[in-house]
């Protein structure tokens, strides 16, 4: 007779080994396959050594694999049945797995696997727990190569004789993911001149996330940032109080609360088609119903960037072998002084003489010049900026087109280009010049200047060579 206090301490005994068992288990992600387009041939070529040499052979088949973002394997299980027939012996049976990864070879594993049995028949394969894939990521193909070393059959690729019975290639990849995913797809839309939405795709359960903001090339984390926040529940998070003709970028952290947050993921450049133009509103009072008297040239050289953070230089073309922030950077402004009419500035050209050292070390002269398009024209007291294609666009709202004074051209058609040597027209840092003609070559403007060195660019047996601003004035 079992006794009433037996059966419970039974019970509990039970009730605490199931409660251990289940709390000690791990929830573990895996993606099956199974292989179902057809038999898989056995590969035959006579000898051992012909029918796998580390190479892919004709017969294989494959399972492709699409991992998560993030997850990485951690396990891979594998079983399929290879059938001998026909007087074929099931111990003439080899097969391995490999994994390709970009089509080259990740993993395979380390050892071939080999039926066993003096008799046709069909030899069941089962391993687990490989972990030859282990750490991989991304998108995976997984091979099974089957051969045989000897026996009775065709050559290469035979299924008549020996062969992997469709639907039996099962395979199980177990992969991870991090307890914090980071959030991916960021992306910034602007709400007012000085304000932007900043939001990202959350990939995991978080519900904060931690932003940053700052000029390019910021390091978050660091104290650096513009602007930002901690422990948002926004997304997208509105930044505000930027400055409109400032280029910044932002990275998002995912906060996960107990699992820790994800890193920093970014950064997000926005606000790119910042350009500073500083320029003075004159209000147009001669024209009211009295002629327009103005005499003196028809534009004036505003404002140049010579020495941009990107594509310093060259308006137009590369130095040779440059790197890639070397190219079509820079950008002039003129400016429209007559305060009553429009000003038709096409086919003015803009001429230099750039100047640079050269092998051996001595001044270069590298003359070239730009024409203006046909049909430009600056508004009273209105700006033209002729800039290269990598420099920053001009805000929308100072086009002329939506009712701003400023006309843009990019330097993107080399049939408006001329060079008397070298390959780009640039104004160099050190030292140089130049100067705006009109469509007849009366000269309208012209600038020089040196930099803190005097134009020094190196010397010539000891003694220094200097670029200066004005050697032939004339392009």
């Amino acid at each position: 007779m079992i006794s009433y206090r037996y059966l419970i301490a039974n019970f509990c005994l039970i009730a605490f080994f199931i409660l251990f068992c289940f709390n000690d288990l791990k929830t573990q992600n895996f993606i099956e396959k199974t292989y179902t387009e057809g038999d898989i041939p056995v590969y035959h070529h006579g000898t051992y050594s012909n029918w796998y040499n580390g190479s892919i052979n004709e017969c294989s088949g494959a399972l492709e694999v699409v991992l998560p973002q993030y997850a990485e394997v951690t396990g891979v299980d594998v079983k399929y049945d290879i059938i001998s027939t026909g007087g074929d012996q099931m111990r003439h049976q080899r097969s391995i797995i490999r994994c390709l990864q970009n089509s080259s070879l990740a993993a395979e594993e380390p050892s071939v696997s080999e039926g066993a049995g003096n008799t046709a028949g069909t030899y069941n394969y089962e391993r687990n727990n490989l972990n030859f894939a282990n750490g991989l990521e991304g998108t995976l193909l997984f091979q099974l190569v089957v051969g045989k070393t000897t026996g009775p059959g065709c050559y290469d690729c035979c299924n008549d004789i020996s062969y992997v019975i469709n639907n039996s290639w099962e395979l199980t990849v177990y992969y991870s993911l991090p307890a914090c995913i980071p959030p991916s797809d960021l992306y910034a839309t602007q709400t007012s001149p000085t304000s932007y939405n900043l939001g990202w795709t959350a990939n995991g359960t978080e519900t904060q996330w931690n932003v940053e903001v700052g000029l390019q090339g910021f390091i978050p984390g660091t104290g650096t940032q513009v602007t930002g926040a901690i422990g948002t529940s926004d997304n997208p998070w509105e930044a505000t109080g930027l400055d409109p003709d400032t280029q910044y970028e932002f990275y998002v952290d995912a906060d996960c609360g107990e699992d820790g947050t994800s890193g920093w993921i970014g950064p997000f450049v926005f606000n790119e088609q910042a350009l500073s133009i500083d320029y003075n509103i004159t209000e147009n009072s001669v024209c009211n119903g009295d002629p327009c008297d103005y005499e003196g040239p028809s534009i004036l050289i505003n404002e140049v960037k010579l020495y941009p953070e990107w594509g310093d230089g060259s308006i137009y073309g590369c130095p040779p072998d440059p790197p890639e922030e070397r190219c079509d950077g820079e950008w002039i402004e003129l400016f429209n002084p007559n305060a009553c009419e429009w000003v038709d500035i096409s086919c003015y050209f803009l001429g230099n003489n750039a100047m640079d050292n050269a092998e051996p070390l001595g001044i270069t002269d590298y003359p070239g010049g730009y024409i203006i398009p046909e049909g430009t024209l600056i508004p009273p007291l209105g700006f033209f900026i002729l800039r290269g294609t990598d420099a920053p666009e001009v805000p929308s709202h100072l086009l002329v087109a939506n009712g701003g004074n400023t006309v843009v051209a990019v330097t993107d058609d080399p049939a408006r280009v001329c060079f008397g040597s070298g390959n780009r027209l640039w104004f160099p840092n050190h030292a140089g010049w130049f100067a705006f003609y009109d469509n007849e070559g009366v000269p309208q403007d012209a600038i020089s200047w040196n930099d803190i060195n005097n134009g020094l660019v190196g010397y010539v047996d000891g003694n220094p060579q200097y670029a200066p601003p004005c050697m032939t004035c004339s392009p």
